[in-house]
């Protein structure tokens, strides 16, 4: 099995959405012309992984050590396969001049 189950293509994206907002929301620096979205790659990841736990730690498909190591598996697969994708786009340029990402050795 591996995945939960997706029932519902809409509230997905709603989600998707609504948990993007917040993100940019949370990450908006600056004023007029010079606001940008400063990302901070540590907390945004350990933020979703809560979030991730929080809704897995409700279904069936982790109700067993076998089903939960499977699960990982599984979402392991996939972030991999999403970080290629967004990395791919980085080095594309697709997502040059709105976002700053601020990784945690560059802070002061």
């Amino acid at each position: 099995m591996g995945m939960i189950p997706e029932v519902s293509e809409d509230y997905k994206r709603k989600v998707e959405e609504a948990m993007l907002d917040a993100l940019f929301r949370a990450s908006i620096v600056g004023e007029g012309e010079n606001r940008t979205a400063t990302f901070y790659p540590g907390e945004i990841v350990s933020a979703c992984l809560s979030i991730l736990a929080f809704a897995a730690g409700t279904s069936e498909a982790v109700s067993s050590p076998t089903k939960l190591r499977n699960f990982g598996d599984e979402c392991g697969k996939r972030i991999r396969s999403k970080i290629l994708e967004v990395q791919r786009r980085h080095a594309a340029g697709e997502m040059d001049g709105f976002m700053t990402v601020v990784r945690a050795k560059d802070r002061s």
